[in-house]
């Protein structure tokens, strides 16, 4: 079965430089096969043989990576089933023609349906929450100039304290369920 790694704030700025070919040795020395990176930014693929699973994927690549860096990557785990579910459940189908302001916070953790959000808050712009994902729609502002993420994202996993949570813009969500799937 293949799983994506997508790491959370790897190779942004200085201290967090983490060479993907580097990754990609980590992985294979971990017995993974099929290693894969995707762009610089902390996406990985990965076939893991037997009956391994998601927290065994994860265990297996934090021990790996740990040998490598003098600092602890975060990531979050998912198979090329859950990503295809990700991008099946799109809330806004007519969004994927501009697939830089549609973006999804994948998290470790379910975001709490319960959560004290305002949609009309930050209307034009729209989220939705998702199975461990926030789905992020940007219409007047860009990702990069809008806190949208930063406060929806907090909020949702306001009841999983830890919980780790990484963006992704829509061509990278379609590229990573491409690259796991079957």
């Amino acid at each position: 079965m293949k799983y994506a790694l997508l790491f959370r704030g790897v190779n942004v700025g200085g201290k967090t430089r983490f060479p993907m070919a580097d990754l990609r040795t980590a992985l294979e020395g971990a017995g993974f096969s099929d290693v894969s990176t995707y762009l610089q930014s902390g996406n990985a693929v990965v076939a893991a043989p037997g009956r391994a699973n998601a927290g065994k994927v994860a265990q297996r690549a934090r021990a790996a990576i740990a040998e490598h860096l003098p600092w602890t990557p975060e990531f979050v785990v998912r198979t090329g089933a859950e990503l295809a579910a990700v991008v099946a459940a799109n809330p806004w189908p007519e969004a994927v023609a501009e697939p830089k302001l549609l973006n999804v916070a994948y998290a470790s953790a379910a975001p709490d349906p319960k959560a004290d959000l305002d949609p009309a808050a930050w209307a034009p712009d729209e989220w939705s929450l998702g199975d461990r994902c926030v789905y992020l729609r940007y219409v007047a502002t860009s990702p990069g100039r809008s806190r949208l993420a930063d406060v929806v994202c907090r909020e949702a996993f306001r009841s999983s304290p830890g919980a780790v949570v990484t963006v992704r813009n829509w061509n990278t969500v379609v590229a990573l369920a491409e690259l796991t799937a079957g």
